[in-house]
């Protein structure tokens, strides 16, 4: 066990602080980016029956809800996958800008 702990953790010893905080800042990057276009962008409907504002299509008793913001194709996985490429190309850029 000590040997495999060895074997995994050698493998970061390498790792520069530039190179961690491109990674942290990629990340916040992204986290900024969803919040953003989940604000904005990202579809928000309400039910008709509830009355609460919700992201699901169908709501209580089967029945489908109103687009009240947002656009009706860019749903939360939308949404998620825009951040995490965002996030990546942002530390891609950033890493080549830098290095």
């Amino acid at each position: 066990i000590v040997f495999l702990g060895k074997l995994v953790t050698s493998r970061y010893d390498s790792l520069s602080l530039s190179l961690a905080l491109f990674i942290v800042f990629a990340g916040v990057f992204g986290s900024v980016i969803d919040s953003i276009m989940g604000a904005t962008l990202q579809a928000q409907y309400r039910c008709i029956v509830c009355g609460k504002a919700t992201e699901k299509k169908v709501h209580c008793n089967g029945l489908r809800t109103s687009l009240v913001a947002g656009f009706k194709a860019i749903d939360n996985d939308v949404v998620n996958a825009v951040c995490a490429l965002a996030g990546a190309v942002f530390a891609c850029v950033a890493y080549l800008a830098f290095i």
